[in-house]
């Protein structure tokens, strides 16, 4: 299942995407609220301590483009800085630029000494498993074998085992390649 970012709907929960972001030792320095104003629909955006964001519609981590979640927040926060690395290079005319010699800008034009300097590398998959995330993929401790699960949580684990498989499938072949090998799997 794919995120057309058709609809402003959260893709992932709150409490989901910070479970995964503390699994992969990321800190959190604010959680912000977005609220649309005509639908009411609320999304969560993540600033994490180095300078990069996450949001719960994860358009961010699918497309490697900037949410408009994260530009109201930019827009409403006077201090919240924006780098060109949060649009990944594929986007870029030139994909080779060196984003670490660019600096950070906020709404106010204003660039601290601080916001020159923003990590670069990208946030690990949030949908690859990490380690402790591997240990308990296929075994749930509270959940009984034969218990139903949420949809939810049955799509994100999923989402977690698959998400690796996919990691390099770029052609029609590469895809056919895969859905093969998964219907060989039944």
């Amino acid at each position: 299942m794919i995120n057309t970012f058709e609809n402003d709907r959260a893709y992932i929960s709150t409490k989901w995407l910070l479970r995964q972001i503390v699994q992969r030792g990321l800190q959190v320095k604010h959680l912000i609220r977005i609220t649309h104003r005509a639908t009411s629909t609320v999304h969560y955006i993540a600033l994490l301590r180095d300078g990069r964001y996450l949001c719960d519609c994860c358009m961010e981590q699918n497309l490697g483009l900037v949410c408009r979640h994260y530009f109201l927040a930019w827009v409403t926060i006077k201090d919240l800085a924006f780098h060109l690395s949060f649009i990944r290079s594929r986007w870029l005319q030139d994909p080779s630029l060196d984003l670490a010699s660019l600096p950070a800008i906020t709404k106010t034009h204003e660039i601290r000494p601080e916001d020159v300097r923003m990590v670069i590398q990208p946030i690990p998959s949030l949908l690859k498993p990490t380690v402790s995330a591997k240990k308990t993929l296929h075994a749930p401790v509270t959940a009984h074998p034969t218990e139903t699960l949420p949809a939810r949580d049955v799509f994100h684990e999923i989402q977690t085992a698959i998400r690796p498989l996919m990691a390099h499938v770029e052609t029609r072949e590469q895809v056919d390649d895969l859905l093969r090998n998964l219907d060989g799997i039944r």
